[in-house]
C-alpha cells in the first residue's frame, strides 16, 4: 500500500495499472488522495499513510472495509481454517470458539 500511495503522491502511477475513468490524467501533483483498501488495512498502514500525507503536505484519506490487527487476523485465519481448510482450536476475534472451516461456508 505504501508504494502505491508514494507513487500517487509523486504523480508516477502507471496509467495502464491505474487508469483515469473520465477525462485526461492529471498533469500536476495530487493535492488530495483517496485510498480505499478492500479486505482491510492495518494500523501500521494507516500510520504510514498519515506520515506520508504530512511529509508531502497532501490530504490523504484512507478508507477500508475494516481495520485489521493481530487479533482480527488470527481470528480470520481461525474462522476460515487457515491453509488446510479445517478450523483450528483457537478463539475467534469476537472471543468465542470457532468450529467452522471452509467446508461449511457457502459462496454465492
Amino acid at each position: 500500500m505504501s508504494s502505491v500511495l508514494d507513487s500517487a503522491l509523486k504523480g508516477t502511477l502507471k496509467d495502464l495499472d491505474y487508469p483515469v475513468t473520465a477525462g485526461d490524467p492529471p498533469k500536476e501533483k495530487a493535492t488530495d488522495v483517496v485510498l480505499f483498501v478492500i479486505g482491510g488495512a492495518t494500523y501500521q498502514e494507516a500510520r504510514e499513510a498519515a506520515q506520508m500525507s504530512a511529509e508531502a503536505n497532501v490530504s490523504v484519506i484512507l478508507g477500508t472495509t475494516s481495520m485489521v490487527n493481530s487479533v482480527k487476523f488470527l481470528g480470520d485465519v481461525t474462522y476460515y481454517g487457515g491453509l488446510t481448510g479445517h478450523a483450528m482450536p483457537m478463539a475467534s476475534a469476537m472471543g468465542g470458539p470457532v468450529t467452522r472451516g471452509f467446508d461449511d461456508i457457502k459462496f454465492h
